[in-house]
């Protein structure tokens, strides 16, 4: 199956449409449980920290460990992008925040998580040969915290 950002014509787009197609894309992936497509548009020496703080070398490892999520407690979720920016620290390199919301995830024993999740992602992505690639991804859940005293 060839993905939507694989089918692109990104020739024609700024630098930051083609950053976010490549977003948007990862998130339709996501959803759909693809996790082979998904994972084509990690950069081959990825990383990424999830939200439980593990990290995660290399696209292989990425992989494996998210089709384990998507066989189990990730079966019927689904994610959604509430707000994206995209910062351009040099013209081959973009860093992207992702606000996103998930509903329908497993639980897990002991890990009480909010219905819906909502959490924010930092994306590192590099231009490689013209192809916008993930080089690096922190995950994290965004968790209500209660107000401090005096505030």
């Amino acid at each position: 199956m060839q993905t939507a950002y694989a089918n692109a014509a990104v020739e024609h787009q700024t630098p930051e449409d083609s950053v976010r197609l490549l977003v948007e894309n990862y998130m339709d992936l996501w959803n759909r449980h693809d996790i082979a497509e998904h994972s084509k548009l990690l950069a081959e020496d990825a990383d990424l920290v999830n939200v439980v703080g593990m990290h995660l070398r290399g696209r292989e490892e990425i992989q494996r460990q998210h089709e384990q999520l998507h066989r189990t407690i990730f079966s019927r979720m689904v994610s959604r992008i509430l707000h994206l920016s995209v910062r351009f620290p040099r013209d081959t390199t973009a860093l992207v925040h992702v606000n996103w919301e998930m509903r329908g995830a497993g639980r897990l024993p002991g890990w009480n998580v909010p219905e819906p999740r909502t959490g924010v992602m930092t994306m590192l992505l590099v231009n490689q040969d013209g192809k916008w690639m993930v080089r690096a991804l922190h995950n994290t859940d965004t968790i209500p915290v209660p107000s401090l005293p005096g505030e």
